[in-house]
């Protein structure tokens, strides 16, 4: 019954990082303000080199559940941490503004999440992929990163990279700050702080999509190797006590 309770009480902010999305905005604010299972939505601008910070303040006007926030630093995780660190709910949804998973999909993510404690990520690999949507190099990499967290997650293959994940709020007090501060996108840190704290991980089949505006903004074999440089932190994290 306690459970019951908890579960009942469980409500969702949307953190939705947002760079040289101006094409995406006005589509994506329509679906958001429209799904009435989000209690808050945050967007987090960082750095824009076209128009979509103005966008979103004209968007957000009249919308009381909206708010926009100016990032202070650079970085996707480090927008998703400002935006979760002035959320008021107890369980975040990520979303990425290039809509390239479905509301259909989230939709089902958010579901499970509601329904008991754990971190719900959606999963291309084993989903359907759009034409273009994922490049050959990339789909490799996301491979290789769901093999090597088959030793983290006790031989669970997920698809570790997918920017769409739904969890409590309060797995990140299980990351150490020194993994928060490295990660560029969060996913290995969000994963890892789930490790830590003991709850369920699922990971979804989503169908992706081809990005309809603008280009990605990660430089991807840059990004490659800050990640397997992460992913071996972690390791070795792994191997050692955590006291919370």
């Amino acid at each position: 019954m306690d459970k019951d309770r908890k579960v009942a009480s469980s409500t969702f902010s949307c953190v939705v990082p947002v760079r040289n999305e101006a094409g995406n905005l006005p589509e994506l604010f329509k679906t958001l303000i429209n799904f009435s299972k989000l209690d808050e939505i945050i967007f987090v601008e960082g750095g824009s080199l076209d128009d979509s910070y103005d966008l979103i303040l004209h968007l957000v006007k009249g919308h009381e559940r909206v708010r926009v926030l100016k990032q202070k630093r650079t970085g996707k995780f480090d927008a998703v941490l400002e935006g979760v660190n002035s959320c008021l709910s107890s369980h975040v949804v990520i979303w990425d503004a290039d809509q390239t998973i479905s509301l259909y999909d989230t939709t089902l993510m958010l579901n499970l999440a509601a329904s008991r404690p754990c971190l719900v990520t959606g999963n291309r690999l084993r989903g359907t992929r759009a034409p273009k949507s994922m490049r050959f190099m990339n789909l490799i990499g996301n491979h290789f990163f769901s093999i090597c967290f088959l030793y983290l997650l006790n031989g669970k293959k997920i698809d570790p990279l997918c920017g769409t994940k739904i969890f409590p709020k309060r797995i990140l007090d299980f990351i150490p700050t020194r993994v928060l501060e490295s990660d560029p996108f969060g996913d290995f840190s969000i994963i890892f702080g789930a490790v830590r704290a003991k709850i369920p991980i699922y990971s979804l089949p989503v169908e992706y999509s081809a990005r309809k505006y603008g280009n990605t903004n990660i430089r991807r074999w840059r990004a490659g190797f800050q990640l397997l440089g992460l992913f071996i932190r972690l390791l070795s994290l792994s191997r050692s006590p955590h006291k919370h």
